[in-house]
C-alpha cells in the first residue's frame, strides 16, 4: 500500500509510503488521505500529521510515471481534485502539522503548504521547479505559497525553481519550527500538537478565525472579526475555566464549550 495510518486518541499519523520512488503522490495517496480526513472529521479529533516513510524524502511531487498515461481531461481532472482536497485540508478544523522528513519538491510542498504548520528536519530540501517542466504548480501552490511568504518571495521560488534550505524557510515564513537531529521530525510533531491541543477548542479556533480574516494591514473589518470572537469565547465555559485555574493555580481542564 501506498500510505498507512498511524491511529492515536486525538488524532492520526498519515503517513506516505513510497520511499523507493521519493514518497512521489499517486491516486491511492490522495484518496488515502481524503478517507483519513472524513474518519478524523467524523470523530471530531483534533489533530492530524502529514509525513512520510524513508530517510531522503517528505514527497517528491506528482509520479510522473502515472500522470503521463492520462488524457489531457483526465489529468484536469485529477488536478481538480487534487486542488479541492488541499483546500480542504487547509481548511480543516484539524489541527494539521506537515512533519517534513526530507525533501518537499512540487506537489509535495504543496500538500506541506496545505497543513496547517509545518516542521522540518535540519537537512531538508524545499522547492516548486514545475516551471523547469515547462508546467506550473496545479495543486494551490501558486496561492499559497504566495499566502505564506508573498508575491515577490513567491515568484523567485515559482520562476527559478531553485531549493531552499530550512534556513531560508524559515526566515520567509514558509516553516515554523526546525526540528532537533536528536528526536524523529514525527514525534517533535506530536510534541507540537499536543501542546496546541492542550489548550481551549474554543480560543483555538477562535484564534484560527481571527488570523484568517486578518489582512497585510490591520483594517476595520478584522479589527471587528477579533471582536465577535473575542465576545464568544468570554461568554464560553472554557474561558471560565481557564481564569479559575489560573487564579487556583491548578492546570485547566478545558472541554470544548
Amino acid at each position: 500500500m501506498d500510505f498507512s495510518i498511524d491511529e492515536h486518541p486525538e488524532g492520526a499519523v498519515f503517513w506516505i509510503r513510497r520511499p523507493q520512488k521519493l514518497n512521489a503522490v499517486t491516486k491511492s495517496v490522495w484518496d488515502g488521505l481524503e478517507a483519513c480526513l472524513d474518519t478524523l472529521e467524523t470523530r471530531r479529533a483534533r489533530f492530524l500529521i502529514v509525513t512520510a516513510g524513508g530517510e531522503r524524502a517528505f514527497c517528491a511531487g506528482t509520479d510522473l510515471s502515472e500522470a503521463r498515461v492520462l488524457t489531457v481531461e483526465q489529468n484536469n481532472e485529477k488536478n481538480d481534485r487534487v486542488r479541492a482536497l488541499l483546500l480542504r485540508l487547509s481548511r480543516s478544523q484539524l489541527i494539521t502539522v506537515a512533519a517534513i522528513n526530507g525533501l518537499a519538491y512540487g506537489g509535495g510542498l504543496e500538500l506541506a503548504m496545505a497543513c496547517m504548520l509545518r516542521i522540518a528536519g535540519p537537512d531538508v530540501k524545499m522547492s516548486m521547479p514545475e516551471v523547469k517542466l515547462g508546467v506550473l504548480p496545479t495543486y494551490g501552490g501558486t496561492q499559497s505559497l504566495t499566502a505564506l511568504v508573498g508575491s515577490g518571495r513567491a515568484l523567485d521560488l515559482m520562476l527559478t525553481g531553485r531549493s531552499i534550505g530550512v534556513q531560508e524557510a524559515m526566515a520567509i515564513g514558509l516553516i515554523n519550527r526546525i526540528a532537533t537531529t536528536n528526536r524523529s521530525v514525527v514525534d517533535q510533531a506530536l510534541d507540537y500538537v499536543r501542546e496546541i491541543t492542550s489548550f481551549s477548542p474554543v480560543a483555538v479556533s477562535a484564534i484560527r478565525r481571527c488570523v484568517a480574516a486578518a489582512g497585510p494591514v490591520v483594517t476595520e473589518a478584522g479589527l471587528a472579526a477579533e471582536g465577535r470572537e473575542a465576545r464568544l469565547v468570554l461568554q464560553s465555559e472554557d474561558s471560565k475555566e481557564g481564569i479559575a485555574a489560573f487564579l487556583q493555580k491548578r492546570p485547566p481542564v478545558f472541554k470544548g464549550r
